[in-house]
């Protein structure tokens, strides 16, 4: 009997565009016209863990009544997968600021931004990060 080859995950940055800027051009003259790049990486056993801290059940007897501490969880993911946020276009004092990199605490500030649209492109990166960590269902460990 052989042995089965154990896979290997890589974690190198990768770029993520989320789906209302799909159309745009990467290579536009004014920045605006360009799309917003999440550069992240995938969640690892660390992040998994620290998760399990942040997610509760509100009633751990009615679990339809749903989950609390989504929103920290958010936040720690924001900070820890995703590294870079690329074509920010921001306004500061009625002047347009155009920001082609923003990284570190400037990215992690970005979290208090108070707009709907680029709240549901942080969620839409987040998501997409996480969810291409998990294993395939043949991937999974189990008891035999």
């Amino acid at each position: 009997m052989s042995r089965k080859a154990v896979k290997t995950v890589s974690n190198e940055p990768t770029e993520f565009i989320p789906e209302i800027y799909k159309d745009l051009d990467r290579n536009a003259p004014k920045m605006e016209d360009r799309p917003l790049v999440f550069v992240g990486v995938k969640t690892n056993r660390d992040h998994s863990w620290a998760l399990q801290d942040y997610i509760e059940l509100k009633d751990g007897k009615n679990p339809d009544k749903g989950v609390k501490g989504m929103g920290e969880a958010y936040k720690y993911l924001w900070e820890k997968i995703i590294l870079e946020v690329k074509n920010h276009v921001t306004e500061v004092d009625g002047k347009l600021v155009e920001l082609e990199s923003v990284t570190g605490d400037d990215k992690n500030a970005l979290w208090y931004i108070d707009d709907d649209e680029f709240s549901a492109c942080v969620t839409e990166a987040i998501t997409h990060f996480y969810a291409a960590s998990k294993l395939e269902e043949s991937e999974v460990k189990t008891s035999d």
